[in-house]
C-alpha cells in the first residue's frame, strides 16, 4: 500500500453534463438510533459498518430499502469526497483487526487494475458472511444530499456517515414498504430501464411525478428501444462503459 496509483472521478462537466445536473431533492436527517427506532427497522448490520468508515465517506443507495422489507442486503455502495478517503478506507479494510465489521473482506481486482481500468466504476471487497463493500469512484461527493440527488429511484434515497446521521428523502421509507417506484432522474439509461424492469416484474407499483409523468405502458414501450434483453446488461459490464441520458418533456432522450 506503500505506492499507490492515482484513482480519478470518471465523470466530467464536459461528457457527463447531466450528472452534475441537480433536481433539488427534499432531505431530511437525523440520528440512525432515533430513525430505526422510529421506523421499527433493525439497522445494526449498517450501523457496525458505518462505525468504522473514514471522515469523508458515507453508505448510500437501496440497502434500507431492502431493511426496512426485511430483505438481505446483497451490498453495500459507499461513496466518498476524494481520493484520499478512497484509498483510506481500503486501508481500514486491509488492517481490520480480529472483531471488526470489516475484518476478512477482501478485494476482487488489486487496487492498480482499479487505476489502469478507465471504465471501473467501483471496486468490490467481498466476505463469506457479510454483504459486499463496493467502493465507488464514479464521482467523489462533498455531501451525502449531492449523491442522492443523482439516483434514479426515490426509494434508494438513504446515506449514512461514520457520524451516524441518516440522510434520506422524505418519502423513501413509505415508498420502500409499499413497494411504489418513482424516477426522480435517469442518468444512466441503460442501467435504469434494467433496474425498472426488474422492480415491475417483481411486482412494484409505477407512480408518476414531473420526471415520469407518462402511463408505465408507455414508457416500458420507450425503454424497449434501449434494451435488447440481456445484451445491453452484458454490453454495460463488458468495459463499454455508462450511457448517458436525459429526459426531455415526458419521454427519454436518444443519442
Amino acid at each position: 500500500m506503500s505506492s499507490l496509483p492515482d484513482i480519478n472521478e470518471n465523470f466530467n462537466h464536459q461528457d457527463y453534463p447531466l450528472f452534475f445536473q441537480h433536481y433539488y431533492t427534499v432531505f431530511n436527517q437525523e440520528h440512525i438510533s432515533r430513525w430505526s427506532s422510529r421506523n421499527k427497522v433493525d439497522c445494526s448490520t449498517v450501523i457496525k459498518l458505518a462505525s468504522e468508515l473514514p471522515d469523508g465517506s458515507f453508505i448510500a443507495g437501496g440497502f434500507m430499502s431492502s431493511m426496512i422489507r426485511s430483505e438481505q442486503v446483497n451490498n453495500f455502495n459507499i461513496y466518498f469526497s476524494g481520493e484520499d478517503r478512497f484509498y483510506s478506507m481500503i486501508r481500514r479494510i486491509h488492517n481490520a483487526p480480529e472483531g471488526a465489521f470489516l475484518h476478512g473482506y477482501e478485494s476482487d481486482v488489486s487496487i492498480q487494475e482499479l487505476a489502469q481500468d478507465s471504465g471501473a466504476l467501483y471496486i468490490n471487497f467481498t466476505h463469506s458472511a457479510k454483504p459486499t463493500l463496493q467502493l465507488m469512484k464514479l464521482r467523489w461527493f462533498g455531501s451525502a444530499e449531492v449523491c442522492l440527488d443523482k439516483f434514479d429511484f426515490r426509494h434508494c434515497m438513504f446515506a449514512l456517515g461514520p457520524n451516524m446521521q441518516l440522510t434520506y428523502e422524505v418519502q423513501a421509507a413509505s415508498m420502500s414498504r409499499t413497494q411504489r417506484l418513482q424516477v426522480m432522474s435517469m442518468v444512466f439509461r441503460t442501467s435504469s430501464c434494467l433496474r425498472i424492469k426488474r422492480h415491475l416484474d417483481n411486482g412494484w407499483d409505477w407512480v408518476a411525478n414531473r420526471y415520469s409523468d407518462y402511463d408505465q405502458r408507455e414508457f416500458l414501450k420507450t425503454a424497449k428501444r434501449f434494451l435488447v434483453d440481456k445484451a445491453a446488461h452484458e454490453a454495460l459490464h463488458a468495459g463499454n462503459g455508462p450511457i448517458n441520458v436525459g429526459w426531455s418533456g415526458e419521454y427519454i432522450c436518444e443519442y
